[in-house]
């Protein structure tokens, strides 16, 4: 059961605080990114279904669920800092980014930018 999910919250560079949940405990890690007007926790399904080896980061992005939204935002390229400077933070770096909607732009300009 996903009740068990602490949220988590990492401030970073640009002021903003977003707000993650992590699930599962291995080296094969999953970015799970919202869509528009929703939150992270709308995967906490598959947080409840993670096969042995995998560990999530289930990220609420900025404006959205417990992240804060101090700075306004023009571009899905400025979510997509957000998500660049919370894996760096977290010195994350092999993982599988997934994302729909919203997400899944952020999660496209994410991989243009590596």
């Amino acid at each position: 059961m996903t009740d068990h999910l602490t949220v988590k919250h990492l401030k970073l560079e640009n002021g903003e605080t977003l707000a993650y949940r992590e699930a599962g405990n291995g080296n094969n890690i999953l970015l799970l990114v919202h869509g528009n007007m929703c939150s992270g926790v709308h995967f906490l399904p598959i947080a409840e279904r993670l096969p042995p080896g995998f560990k999530a980061y289930i990220i609420d992005l900025r404006g959205f669920g417990d992240s804060t939204y101090n700075n306004r935002i023009d571009t899905i390229k400025e979510l997509s800092d957000d998500l660049f400077a919370f894996v760096s933070k977290l010195a994350v770096e092999h993982f599988t980014i997934i994302g729909w909607s919203a997400g899944g732009s952020v999660c496209l300009l994410s991989a243009l930018a590596d």
